[in-house]
């Protein structure tokens, strides 16, 4: 690792929420560490879907040939 990276995954390393994050499974120290600086605090989102629309993440599209549904 860098030294850039190293002090990125300090950092993340250092805050409780980004030790969470980095519990997901694909999420690292330089993801966790984006995440806290971009988000700031977690409970401003009621749930993961608030979340997910914050960045107009699009919802999943499944469909079964005839009739398409998104998200539940």
């Amino acid at each position: 690792m860098t030294g850039y990276m190293q002090q990125i995954a300090g950092q993340a390393n250092q805050s409780e929420v980004g030790r969470r994050l980095q519990t997901i499974a694909g999420v690292g120290p330089i993801t966790a560490a984006a995440l806290v600086a971009t988000v700031g605090a977690p409970p401003e989102f009621r749930d993961g879907r608030q979340f997910a629309a914050w960045p107009r993440l699009p919802p999943m599209h499944e469909s079964t040939g005839r009739s398409a549904r998104r998200g539940r």
